[in-house]
């Protein structure tokens, strides 16, 4: 499989929401979907460039699914809540974006820790 956008979740919903924010982003981007229980052999597979992480309303899945992962993460929200995005920061996190963000900002957020991840290869 080529590199990517890996989207993990264990809400459906979520996929059909996130997919339309990120249309403008480069042409050889693919993104691919899977749930929390399969998240680390998709990984394994399909090697991306950036995890977008959903956390639903199990921070412990959640955070121990990011400390398992090594490439850059972005957090996902519902809602904005101080203490999971302090706790997802301090699981390493590299970013995040909220379902009330717009496309704009959710495409800049992905763009910039796509271009980060280059510039540490590079």
């Amino acid at each position: 499989m080529k590199a990517g956008i890996l989207v993990i979740s264990n809400d459906r919903m979520v996929f059909d929401y996130i997919k339309p924010q990120l249309v403008l982003l480069r042409s050889n981007d693919t993104i691919y979907e899977c749930d929390y229980s399969e998240a680390l052999d998709v990984v394994e597979k399909t090697v991306p460039q950036l995890v977008i992480l959903h956390c639903g309303y199990d921070l412990h899945s959640f955070s121990k699914l990011v400390k398992q992962l090594s490439v850059p993460v972005i957090a996902l929200f519902d809602t904005l809540d101080s203490d999971y995005l302090l706790t997802a920061y301090e699981n390493g996190i590299t970013d995040f974006i909220t379902k009330n963000s717009t496309q704009e900002e959710t495409l800049t957020r992905v763009m910039l820790a796509l271009k980060n991840k280059s510039l540490k290869e590079n």
